[in-house]
């Protein structure tokens, strides 16, 4: 099994499947096949990813490839897994959902195909026109050994790096990818808001937090969260907690309990790093 001279068909012809298929393309994969629901999606795809790629239906997809690539709508897969079910004896299928297992590719491995996930652990707002820029990411694989094999040999291809995962993990570990991912982009809305109140113009802010948030990122990144935590908890400052706390109350903000479970989160990762334990106490009292 090769991950380039196989016959690849992808199912989807949305930011990843656009993305993960001019990756593979740009890198001397044969993409021969790409099925959508709707046709004028599909052909948008296809042109987006290169190479000479027909447009079909899930079914003769099946009979074109003997690997296939399911990069649907989570809510998808099942109904898909279950079409290529009827035209499918042996070969590959994954899928790209970070948060489903093999259960909903239960049909196919029925059938004797080795199936297993490939999820990308990056995140595509919109497709990826410049594949280089996808070197150096992390995908997630699991599932039947086959399957495990050929998604690694993908991600080579590509120039990404791969974890393997227990495919019955996949939701914890999906979660977590969702919180270093979106999270951010709910903290920083908090921040915002909290700004907003204090009379900072919301662009402006954006700008102003820019610098601060990039670097606390880097730091993170670099030395870990025990060693980059700054701010009053890192402190024991359990005086500047409460002037936050009292602060958010007296304006009514609803960003109040987003603070206090962040610096609850915050606290715990402050003991890691060797904080007292009562300063720790006194900043879980003025969190109340």
């Amino acid at each position: 099994m090769n991950g380039v001279r196989d016959a690849i068909g992808i199912v989807g012809a949305g930011a990843v499947a656009q993305t993960l298929g001019r990756a593979l393309v740009v890198n001397g994969a044969r993409i021969v096949a790409l099925a959508s629901r709707d046709a004028r999606h599909a052909t948008a795809a296809a042109d987006f990813i290169g190479g000479e790629i027909r447009i079909v239906d899930v079914e003769t997809l099946a009979a074109l490839s003997s690997h296939i690539v399911i990069a649907t709508a989570d809510t998808a897969i099942q109904p898909v897994a279950e079409s290529l079910a009827a035209a499918m004896t042996g070969g590959v299928v994954v899928h790209t959902c970070g948060g489903c297992g093999l259960t909903v590719l239960a049909r196919l491995r029925d059938k004797g195909v080795a199936c297993g996930v490939l999820h990308p652990l990056q995140t595509f707002p919109a497709p990826e026109p410049h594949p280089e820029s996808l070197a150096g990411s992390y995908y997630a694989v699991g599932g039947d050994p086959d399957a495990v094999r050929w998604a690694q040999q993908l991600v080579t291809l590509i120039g990404g790096l791969s974890m393997t995962i227990n495919a019955d993990a996949l939701s914890i570990y999906h979660a977590g990818a969702a919180l270093a991912s979106n999270g951010i982009a709910a903290i920083l809305d908090g921040a915002l808001a909290m700004f907003a109140a204090a009379g900072v113009d919301r662009r402006e802010a954006l700008a102003a937090i820019g610098p601060l948030c990039r670097r606390s990122l880097d730091n993170v990144l670099r030395t870990g969260p025990e060693a980059a935590l700054t701010g009053p908890v890192a402190r024991g400052d359990a005086i500047t907690v409460q002037a936050h706390v009292a602060a958010l109350k007296a304006r009514g903000q609803e960003q109040l309990p987003l603070y206090r479970e962040i610096a609850r989160t915050l606290i715990a990762v402050a003991r890691r790093r060797g904080v007292s334990e009562t300063s720790l106490r006194q900043i879980s009292q003025a969190l109340e």
